[in-house]
């Protein structure tokens, strides 16, 4: 199960088919300090911008549902009573503060 800081704000930074950015802080107004890259993603199901997200391992159901595509990494969490899933072969987490442009 992937580990992130609860109570963080989270949004799709990019997005180009086969890599998936996500970025993260208390606060996404001026920076952000955590990137999460998924790369060759085969599975995305969640809104552009969240809030404070429950990272939980995927169900038994969201596994079959991306098991055809034999991902290496599947992300499972929940924003409200929202679940999602984000299934890739391979996810790296980078941290360091970034500023906004």
């Amino acid at each position: 199960m992937l580990e992130l800081p609860a109570g963080w704000d989270w949004e799709i930074h990019r997005y180009d088919g086969w890599r998936l950015t996500l970025i993260g802080d208390v606060d996404l107004t001026y920076h952000w300090n955590r990137e999460v890259i998924f790369c060759d993603v085969t599975h995305l199901a969640c809104p552009f911008q969240f809030c404070d997200p429950i990272f939980r391992e995927p169900t038994p159901r969201e596994l079959a549902s991306v098991r055809e595509d034999e991902p290496a990494v599947v992300v499972a969490f929940d924003v409200e009573d929202m679940p999602c899933l984000i299934a890739a072969e391979s996810v790296a987490i980078r941290h360091g503060t970034v500023m906004r442009r």
